[in-house]
Order: structure tokens, then sequence, then C-alpha cells
């Protein structure tokens, strides 16, 4: 018979909300931060109260973080998100939800879209992945052709063609771009006149 979540998760090692607590307190150490001085930046910064006690009871587990917690530590550390959830520097199995235990490289490929858990990979997941994936490509070639501006024109609008191809899959697939491509990029994409190749239809079968 099904048990309460608070009952699973008591049992629960190395669980997500665990590594997190872990993870804080590593980091602020990282950092040279006392628990005073983390709870100085969350006031300056966010214009929160969190005093030292209850940052104690935070970093050991004794209080769950939040989602928006996660977050703004993340922000006030200055580290990606990912960095407080999965410690890669650990060999030691984590538990991404109840019963499923993977390496920390394994669950980090995993909240990031690389790669299905075992016995994953549904229709859901590869639609999630793709849409994660396209986003990163398309970053990179963003960067790739703000990096390009002075090479050769000839050189330079191929990679705006393609730039332009991605951001178009990207619209198409109803994926927000904004804020994506720098501004002079796309100020180049207007100016230039350049837009993506039409595709051509695909004939319907009789």
């Amino acid at each position: 018979m099904p048990r309460p979540l608070s009952d699973v998760l008591e049992e629960t090692p190395r669980k997500p909300s665990d590594l997190l607590a872990g993870q804080i307190s590593h980091y602020r150490r990282q950092r040279g931060w006392s628990q005073r001085d983390l709870s100085n930046v969350l006031a300056e910064r966010f214009d929160v109260t969190i005093d030292p006690a209850t940052l104690a009871r935070l970093e050991t587990g004794q209080r769950r973080i939040t989602v928006d917690e996660a977050c703004m530590f993340a922000v006030a550390l200055d580290v990606p998100l990912e960095a407080l959830l999965w410690p890669l520097d650990e060999p030691e199995a984590v538990s991404v939800a109840p019963g499923v235990s993977v390496a920390p490289w394994q669950a980090w490929e995993w909240s990031t879209g690389n790669e299905a858990l075992p016995h994953g990979g549904s229709a859901a997941w590869l639609e999630a992945e793709r849409i994660l994936v396209g986003c990163g490509a398309l970053r990179d070639q963003a960067l790739w052709a703000e990096d390009a501006r002075n090479e050769s024109d000839e050189d330079y609008r191929s990679i705006l063609k393609t730039l332009a191809m991605m951001l178009d899959d990207a619209r198409g697939n109803q994926i927000s771009t904004e804020g994506i491509v720098p501004a002079e990029v796309l100020a180049d994409l207007e100016k230039l006149n350049i837009q993506a190749p039409r595709r051509p239809r695909r004939r319907r079968s009789t």
C-alpha cells in the first residue's frame, strides 16, 4: 500500500533537498563567507531576512529549501543552479526520486536534458529534450555569429543564414527567442535582409 510522501522522503538517502543543503554550505565556505556574511548578502541583494540561525537549519537539512529559495541562493552565491543540486566531485550515487538512484553526473545529464534516466526516454522526454537542445544550439550559433562579425562577408552571411533558419525553427515550435541573439547580430540580420530559406513542401500522398 502506498505510503505518505513525507515518510518515503524521510527514508530516501542523498535526495535533492539533502544535496542542496550541503552544496549551499560548500559554496558559501568556498567564497570564504560565514553564515552571517551570506545573510547580509541576501538582505542587501534581495531585501529578505534570513538570519544565520535559519541558514544553519537550512544547511543541515533541518528545514527544507523551496525552489524559489534554491534559485535565490544560486544567484547570491553566483553559481549555476545545477551546481547546487548535484555534487559532481563526489562518486556516491544520488536519489533523483524515491527508489531512483544514479551517479551525480547522470543526475546532471538528466536535469540538463542531455540524457534520459535508465528506462526513460519516452515521447514526452524526447520533446522536452528537443526544446532544450534546440535552445542551446541556437545560443551557440548566436555567439558564433557575434564572434564572426569581423570575418569575411561571405563567411558571416553563411553563419547568419544558418542562424536565421534556427530562429525560424524555434519560433515555429513556439519557443521564445527573446534575448538569445545579441542585438548587433539581430540588427545585421535585418540590415542584410537575411531570412531562413524556404523548405520544399511535402507532397501529400494520394
